[in-house]
Parts: C-alpha cells; sequence; structure tokens
C-alpha cells in the first residue's frame, strides 16, 4: 500500500500552491497531478486533495451561479452568463478556462464544496 503522506506527492502540492504566479495553467497542472497519481493508484486506494482558493481568486467567477439573479445584479459587467461558463448542472458552472477541472468533474474525479473554509 503506498504512504498517503508521501512526501513527493506533498512537495508537489506545496509548490504548485504556491505558485500563484502560475495562474491560468494551475488547473491543467493539477488537473496532470491527479490523473498522474490516479494512474498510479490501485482500485483500492482513496485520495483526498484539498485545495483552497483565498487571496486574489473570485470564487463567484470561478463556479458561478449562473441562473442566480443577485449574482447578476450585484456584477452587471464582471459576472459571467450562463452560455459563457461550463455547466456543471442547472445552476452553476465553471469558468471557461477550467476545462481540466471540468473533465475531471464529469469523470467522478473532482467534487465541489462552496462556502467552507
Amino acid at each position: 500500500m503506498r504512504n498517503p503522506f508521501d512526501p513527493r506527492r506533498r512537495a508537489l502540492l506545496r509548490h504548485a500552491l504556491h505558485g500563484g504566479m502560475l495562474g491560468r495553467a494551475m488547473p491543467a497542472i493539477l488537473g496532470q497531478a491527479l490523473l498522474a497519481t490516479h494512474a498510479r493508484a490501485s482500485a483500492s486506494d482513496r485520495i483526498l486533495i484539498l485545495l483552497q482558493l483565498a487571496g486574489g481568486n473570485d470564487g463567484l467567477n470561478t463556479v458561478v451561479p449562473y441562473t442566480d439573479d443577485h449574482y447578476h445584479r450585484a456584477r452587471p459587467k464582471l459576472g459571467l452568463r450562463g452560455k459563457d461558463t461550463l455547466h456543471l448542472n442547472d445552476e452553476v458552472g465553471l469558468h471557461p478556462a477550467l476545462t481540466g477541472l471540468r473533465d475531471l468533474y464529469e469523470e467522478g474525479q473532482l467534487s465541489i464544496v462552496q462556502g467552507v473554509g
């Protein structure tokens, strides 16, 4: 059984999360890391990776509540419209730059929990 506290994995995540300058490339890098980890895992391994996007991240334009009128009234210019998001369900979608995260979500490899932290 693989050590879930593998220092190589922790180092990868630490460097990835501290690399704020990676900007838009971050979802692709994290997606590749998750896929690589998944490829090495046996069927019985379970992996939990938590990301807290803080600081300069705009959470409402990361996971967009595109059907919420309050969101659109509060952000008449900044808000994203439903047609511009990567729909996750009938109420929320991801920012269009997050195709890698959307793919992981559709594969059942990613869950999103909002309003905690």
